[in-house]
């Protein structure tokens, strides 16, 4: 029985889709609740149309490879699973795993992202309420996190102000995101991005982004982390590294914004 959430999900997927076909993120969400809800052959079609979008994605190759093998299709899957392997896919500890063929392990499922503007009070246990009024990002994703199935990304969000506001996504070789301008949604093609690291650490301190958007708009982003808290998670024998930084932003030389940039890396 599917879920109404998953329902939900599906039907925003789809209707994203619609206005958009080739929107990677979208597709990689609703191949997964596909798979998830017993749509193997729409999951199947789907993890098709991502490894023909993104020929040299690792991650794409062994969705599809499982689609393949939970249809029974051995020698397609085999096929598949042997050229993620050949363009970098390394995570054996997730080949192990059960439930892998049924993204189970996936890294964040039918997950999605909204500016906000919140007001309201914060109170801890007895002490005095604090009121809040400001901008902020919801991030949000269904069920357990499996932070060793990407190799790497980095994830930075910032707000400058009710009408202006940005997700800029580098997860491995693919770059994504958008801008919010009001009302208007404006997706990101292509990000050029430098960061500063401490020392001879993967603490980063830093950033540098120029931003293209599907408009033909060039935004450079300027970002200085204030406050840094490096975090670890550990599973099956691999170490993640996952740095959060609240980070101040100037945009084209000019407004101020404030937002979160998260950087995830292996260790080795």
């Amino acid at each position: 029985m599917v879920r109404r959430d998953e329902a939900f999900e599906i039907d925003f997927y789809e209707r994203v889709l619609k206005r958009t076909p080739t929107q990677i993120d979208a597709l990689r969400q609703l191949g997964h609740l596909y798979t998830r809800t017993g749509r193997v052959r729409e999951g199947l079609t789907v993890d098709l149309k991502l490894a023909l979008l993104c020929p040299r994605d690792a991650v794409a190759q062994y969705n599809l490879a499982c689609s393949y093998a939970l249809l029974r299709d051995t020698e397609r899957a085999i096929a598949c699973l042997a050229e993620a392997v050949r363009l970098g896919y390394r995570d054996a500890a997730h080949l192990r795993e059960p439930g892998t063929a049924a993204a189970q392990n996936e890294f964040a499922r039918a997950h999605y992202e909204q500016h906000m503007r919140v007001t309201g009070t914060l109170q801890i246990e007895n002490g005095p309420e604090l009121p809040i009024s400001g901008h902020g990002l919801r991030d949000h994703s269904w069920g357990p996190r499996y932070w060793q199935s990407t190799p790497s990304y980095r994830w930075i969000t910032g707000n400058f102000g009710d009408d202006l506001g940005m997700v800029v996504s580098v997860v491995g070789d693919r770059k994504g995101g958008v801008f919010h301008k009001g009302q208007e949604l404006l997706r990101i093609t292509d990000i050029d991005l430098d960061t500063e690291y401490e020392g001879n650490t993967n603490y980063h301190s830093g950033l540098k982004a120029t931003v293209t958007l599907e408009n033909g708009d060039v935004h450079k982003i300027e970002g200085r982390v204030t406050g840094f808290i490096p975090l670890r998670n550990r599973r099956a024998g691999q170490f993640t590294h996952i740095g959060e930084g609240m980070t101040e932003y100037t945009l084209d030389g000019a407004r101020k914004g404030y937002g979160l940039s998260e950087y995830l890396d292996q260790v080795e």
